[in-house]
């Protein structure tokens, strides 16, 4: 977990938090790791991170697909598909256009309902 800014050791010790991992499956190698958490009618995502990029070749899509799969966890869980999570300033833009997530009021605070959802899931994990 070298190439990783937030302690995941630390997330995968929380007995309340699912933690998965995202590889190349030809050598296992880690691109990418996020932390996902069952509320009561919703998936939050409490942590999400790609690799550093610049000591790994590129690959596209990462973190799409990752927010699909807690999508496809909260579909799974019963929650048709909802997950929400706090976005950092500079990433509220590229939530919203690139996986359509909606900002709650004028806070960091971002939804995904269950129409795009849907649509994620089709897109990344089909």
């Amino acid at each position: 977990m070298r190439n990783f800014s937030f302690n995941w050791e630390k997330e995968i010790d929380d007995n309340n938090a699912e933690v998965w991992r995202l590889s190349v499956a030809s050598n296992k190698h880690t691109l990418a790791y996020i932390s996902l958490t069952l509320d009561t009618d919703f998936v939050q995502i409490n942590l999400i991170e790609r690799e550093d990029a610049n000591k790994r070749p590129t690959f596209s899509n990462i973190g799409a697909t990752l927010i699909s799969f807690s999508c496809l966890r909260s579909a799974e869980a019963g929650f048709d598909g909802v997950v929400a999570f706090t976005a950092k300033n500079k990433l509220i833009n590229w939530y919203h256009q690139k996986v359509h997530a909606q900002r709650i009021g004028n806070s960091n605070r971002m939804v995904i309902f269950e129409q795009e959802a849907a649509a994620l899931i089709n897109t990344y994990l089909s």
